[in-house]
């Protein structure tokens, strides 16, 4: 993720959400999100304070991410969620600069 916005290909950019103003408070997430999140949260007559990570920092928040992505398939079963959960791998593998065909061989890394 060229700093942030290297993600793969597949989900886009990706932000760490602070947290969003509302009524004069701010609620703190500290978590990745998706780039369409900021856009969505003024939609609805609110304000996101974004920030972009990189290095160590960004790889903590991608295994939380991963485990988030993977507490939520386990309690949907849903194909979506395990979509989700791959998009985050892939995000881990660019990070790590390895390739998919790299990681697809498994033990030969």
């Amino acid at each position: 993720m060229q700093n942030l916005y290297r993600y793969s290909q597949r989900i886009g950019p990706i932000f760490l959400l602070k947290g969003r103003v509302k009524t004069m408070s701010i609620k703190v997430y500290n978590k990745l999100i998706r780039d369409k999140i900021p856009q969505i949260i003024a939609q609805s007559g609110k304000q996101a304070i974004i920030e972009e990570v990189s290095g160590k920092e960004y790889l903590e928040l991608l295994n939380a991410k991963l485990g988030e992505e993977l507490q939520e398939y386990i309690d949907s079963q849903s194909v979506e969620e395990l979509a989700d959960l791959v998009e985050v791998v892939y995000a881990i593998l660019e990070y790590k600069d390895v390739s998919l065909q790299k990681f697809e061989l498994g033990s030969q890394l």
